[in-house]
């Protein structure tokens, strides 16, 4: 935006600036400790000079010439008044080769608002640290890990053939829906990071309650229901042999069919949640391996049991959630954010499905 004065403003010239023509303006101005009251461009050099009211200036400093300034403080100029504040050739001049120095605006806020942006930055990095403003806001932000957009996809096939799935650049996959409707029988296959699926009418397929998922028969699924929906094959459900709605009940689909496989990643690497207030008990008694940090300290355990969550390092145990004469609640708020380590170690559970569903079902990513 351009100035309509250059009263009382200041100014860092630009370390090459672009010198045209000859020109003078009158105004009062100081630069590197000293008081000038006219500024002159001539070809290739900027004079800054004094004359106090004399023919002669009584001062006259070269402050730039050629491609170099005599001094790095002369291409500061703090400007006071004079006849050509108002100048539009002198004020475009500085705006195209100069960076006006806004003055710093003393703001009032309240001690109530700095805290409830504190507790935002603390919530979303994971910390319960006091926070000084504004050093201690800044730092807290700028090791808050970013996190990876995410999308869902849905496909659908009707011709046997071999698929890939992949999310759009800059994306990851949160959520897939591939329905099959091939008549008269086939065998489509799809991929979703690496892992392949096939549908036929020989194979029996097992729902997996836990990460919304279809397995091949035999392989190791979650035996505790998640609250995840049963799926509905196209059809009548006894066409194709579906009984019970637990997991671990045969889906055979037979030579023409409609059916809908839903997935959902279940990798904790380098993500970060806050849990709910209250969550889901009892807990199945589970003791995960991963690492991950909470109120400024980092674990390597997980560690379910009965009512109680506990945070853990060897030979050292945090209860982070359970009985606090009463019902369950949080021994320290700054232990709802939890934040898992994007490099895990080996053996590590960050992929387990039956973590990434008590996480998921308890937690919100953030």
């Amino acid at each position: 935006m351009s100035v309509s004065t250059l009263a009382g403003t200041t100014w860092v010239i630009n370390s090459t600036p672009v010198i045209s023509s000859f020109d003078s303006y009158g105004i009062n101005f100081t630069s590197n400790s000293n008081s000038y009251d006219r500024l002159a461009l001539d070809s290739i050099s900027i004079y800054y000079l004094y004359f106090g009211g004399e023919d002669f200036p009584s001062r006259a400093d070269e402050a730039y010439s050629g491609s170099s300034w005599g001094n790095t403080n002369y291409r500061t100029i703090e400007i006071i008044d004079g006849t050509d504040v108002t100048n539009a050739t002198l004020i475009a001049w500085l705006e195209a080769n100069a960076e006006q120095q806004l003055p710093d605006i003393d703001y009032l806020t309240t001690s109530s608002e700095l805290t409830s942006v504190a507790n935002a930055i603390r919530i979303k990095g994971g910390t319960s640290a006091s926070l000084v403003y504004p050093a201690g806001f800044v730092t807290a932000i700028s090791n808050i890990p970013g996190a990876t957009p995410t999308q869902t996809k849905s496909v659908e096939y009707t011709s046997n053939d071999t698929y890939t799935i992949t999310p759009d650049a800059g994306y990851a996959l949160s959520r897939v829906s591939v329905t099959v409707n091939v008549s008269g029988g086939g065998n489509p296959t799809f991929t979703i990071d690496g892992v392949t699926y096939q549908f036929d009418s020989s194979t029996t397929y097992w729902y997996d309650w836990v990460y919304s998922n279809y397995a091949p028969s035999g392989s190791s699924i979650e035996s505790t229901p998640q609250g995840a929906p049963y799926v509905h094959i196209g059809g009548t459900p006894s066409n194709y042999g579906i009984s019970g709605q637990y997991p671990g009940d045969a889906i055979v689909a037979n030579n023409s069919y409609t059916t809908t496989a839903i997935y959902q990643p279940t990798d904790l690497t380098g993500t970060t949640w806050y849990f709910d207030g209250s969550l889901h008990t009892p807990f199945d008694n589970d003791n995960y391996t991963i690492s991950f940090t909470s109120n400024n300290a980092s674990y390597t355990g997980l560690v379910l049991d009965g009512y109680s969550m506990r945070y853990s390092n060897p030979g050292t145990t945090n209860t982070a959630y359970g009985p606090q004469s009463g019902p369950p609640d949080w021994t320290n708020s700054a232990y709802r954010t939890i934040a898992f380590s994007g490099s895990q170690p080996s053996g590590s559970d960050a992929d387990n499905p039956s973590l990434y569903a008590f996480i998921s079902s308890n937690a919100t990513q953030i």
